[in-house]
């Protein structure tokens, strides 16, 4: 049996080192940027056409990101 994600909600608290463009959905437009010191939740992983995608939780809106390397638990 292969998983391809967890099933868990955003949670946690993670801190933006640089800012994070961030996407409707995996594969989908351009949603909003993650400004470098905001703080979101981080919640389940989905893998698009070519990259991993990881759905976020933010005060600006929820969304995936592809870069989860530039978020730092607080």
């Amino acid at each position: 049996m292969l998983i391809l994600g967890c099933s868990e909600n955003p949670s946690g608290k993670w801190i933006a080192t640089k800012d994070i463009q961030a996407y409707s959905s995996v594969n989908g437009p351009k949603f909003f940027v993650i400004s470098k010191g905001e703080i979101c939740a981080k919640g389940k992983y989905s893998y698009g056409k070519v990259d991993r995608y990881t759905e976020v939780s933010c005060v600006k809106g929820k969304g995936w990101i592809t870069d989860d390397e530039r978020l730092s638990q607080s």
